[in-house]
């Protein structure tokens, strides 16, 4: 019950159940390394306020959700290598507020969980090699820029990859600027040092290439197209009202064409001493009541615009 340390490596402990170590308080380092743990229950550790090392190396999980780290705010220096995460909890930073020290090498993490960058400087110490880590050109994943900015707190720098698996990727519709590349390791993965993809990516791998109109890409396509569309959008109405003033034009002057003769142009009488008045040429001579007077003019005008049309 007054143990400061406690080692229990390579044990065959599948599953650590809550209330495992009741009565520990004065427990500081708790080693459960390589002993074959799956699963660890909430509340696992919640009896043990005074510790400040965990050790839950080679063992097998896949996360941890910082339920089984309740009441553990003391913790400073937490062991995770090896094992298969692929997942932090984002609340890691809440339940071990002191943190410094981690170990996250040979997991299957694709991108730097964001309690880990959350900490800030305040973890001092941390390994992250052979981990699944996935780079592109955008802003996509953590890690990338976590990384340049944080070289001094990485004990294995020479050992993070950007890691592509190119088969999968493609599979599931989830590729990154990596995926155009040929495996250089095994049949379907691409690896390349994170530090060497950081200084080349401006320069060879993320390096805009032409494309689109002019060459241009993003922002600038964007608006060509919108004003290439605008002009085609004025030009068309610009059309449409030449087309309709031209016809309007043409009404007038058919209407103009149109003469009511009046009751003196009948040549029923003319006036004493002068020839008669001669009568203006029709093509045709229509007699119409004021009542009728437009319907003629509308059926007029229809039969003129189909003979301009012949012509």
């Amino acid at each position: 019950m007054y143990a400061t340390h406690i080692y229990l490596e390579h044990m065959e402990i599948p599953v650590v159940r809550s209330h495992d170590f009741l009565g520990r308080t004065r427990l500081l380092h708790l080693h459960l390394n390589h002993s074959s743990i799956r699963e660890i229950q909430p509340l696992a550790f919640n009896t043990l306020p005074s510790l400040q090392l965990l050790d839950l190396s080679g063992n097998y999980l896949i996360r941890l959700t910082g339920d089984e780290l309740y009441r553990t705010n003391k913790i400073t220096t937490l062991l995770l290598h090896n094992n298969h995460l692929v997942s932090l909890d984002d609340r890691l930073n809440e339940v071990m507020p002191k943190l410094k020290t981690i170990t996250l090498h040979n997991n299957r993490l694709q991108d730097l969980p964001l309690s880990i960058e959350q900490y800030g400087k305040q973890i001092t110490d941390i390994t992250l090699g052979s981990n699944f880590f996935r780079c592109d050109c955008s802003p996509r994943f953590r890690i990338q820029f976590w990384f340049s900015r944080n070289l001094d707190l990485i004990h294995d720098v020479s050992d993070i990859f950007c890691v592509e698996n190119i088969s999968h990727a493609i599979r599931e519709n989830d590729t990154t600027i990596l995926s155009a590349y040929s495996p250089n390791f095994g049949d379907d993965i691409f690896k390349i040092p994170m530090a060497q993809f950081i200084a080349t990516a401006n320069t060879t791998i993320c390096a805009p290439t032409a494309s689109g109109v002019f060459g241009n890409e993003g922002t600038t396509n964007s608006f060509l197209i919108i004003t290439v569309l605008f002009a085609v959008a004025l030009i068309t109405t610009g059309l449409i009202l030449l087309v309709v003033l031209f016809f309007r034009k043409t009404k007038s002057v058919i209407v103009q064409r149109r003469y009511k003769v009046p009751p003196s142009f009948t040549g029923t009488h003319t006036t004493p001493g002068s020839s008669p008045l001669p009568l203006i040429h029709f093509d045709a001579f229509i007699s119409y009541s004021k009542k009728d007077e437009k319907l003629i003019i509308d059926t007029l005008y229809r039969y003129e615009i189909l003979k301009l049309l012949k012509l």
